[in-house]
């Protein structure tokens, strides 16, 4: 749906004669998040001026569909075109050095963001903590998430999920202690993130414990969270458990 009004659009755009610098961005945008790069790359390189918006459109949209490599490689030319990245130019980039396992090339980034102190802003200190936690380098990751003064729940997500999702449950946990003692609160993407991880290691009490949390955040996602406990609890045998689960998913619907 969302790609055939995509195209409608870009039809419609060319012709009126308006050219493609209308709603590039956008379309580059559509066409990434419908796996249509192909379009995207051919409406980007139409374009008679491109901004930092542009070359962030298609580097986040070979970013979502897998293709790190190119990413870099689009991430490179722009440096060389003369336009100046943004936190989201970098976050993104630093997600591709993560996906490639390149930590030389995220210090080198990082080492950009510092001078153009890009280094403390909300979104790029997340990708920065994930970047290092798929690197597996912790010391740094916890490093950089210690140096946050304000640390946003994006910061948190990183962190906490990085542990979890390396099998340091222990140190997750911990981390999502501290997160709940905070004045921040976890977001529905924590909590089902931390679930599905629980869901993985077969460890039923770790998500009942998660999924007290979940009594604050909106009975839409209670709902879910249902339905994910239950299949943590037939995963691990506990039926009885599980239908209990079931039972209240279907009464919240």
């Amino acid at each position: 749906m969302l790609l055939h009004q995509g195209v409608q659009v870009h039809g419609a755009v060319a012709k009126q004669g308006l050219g493609f610098d209308l709603l590039n961005n956008d379309l580059i945008d559509v066409y990434g998040k419908c796996v249509r790069m192909d379009a995207a790359c051919a409406v980007f390189d139409r374009m008679l001026e491109r901004n930092v918006v542009s070359w962030t459109a298609l580097i986040y949209g070979h970013i979502q569909n897998g293709n790190a490599e190119e990413s870099l490689f689009l991430f490179s030319q722009m440096g060389l075109s003369g336009v100046k990245s943004n936190e989201f130019t970098f976050s993104m980039n630093l997600k591709a050095c993560g996906m490639l396992n390149l930590s030389d090339i995220g210090i080198q980034i990082h080492d950009i963001c510092v001078k153009t102190r890009f280094d403390m802003m909300i979104v790029y200190c997340g990708s920065l903590i994930d970047h290092y936690v798929k690197c597996g380098k912790f010391c740094e990751a916890r490093r950089v998430f210690g140096e946050v003064e304000q640390k946003h729940v994006i910061s948190w997500s990183a962190i906490i999920l990085g542990y979890a999702q390396e099998g340091n449950l222990a140190e997750a946990m911990d981390l999502f202690r501290q997160l709940r003692e905070s004045d921040i609160q976890a977001d529905g993407f924590v909590l089902s993130s931390m679930i599905g991880v629980f869901a993985d290691f077969a460890l039923v009490e770790q998500g009942k414990q998660m999924h007290a949390c979940t009594i604050k955040v909106p009975s839409w996602f209670q709902t879910y969270q249902y339905a994910i406990q239950s299949w943590i609890c037939i995963i691990c045998g506990a039926m009885d458990e599980a239908e209990r689960f079931f039972a209240k998913c279907q009464r919240e619907m």
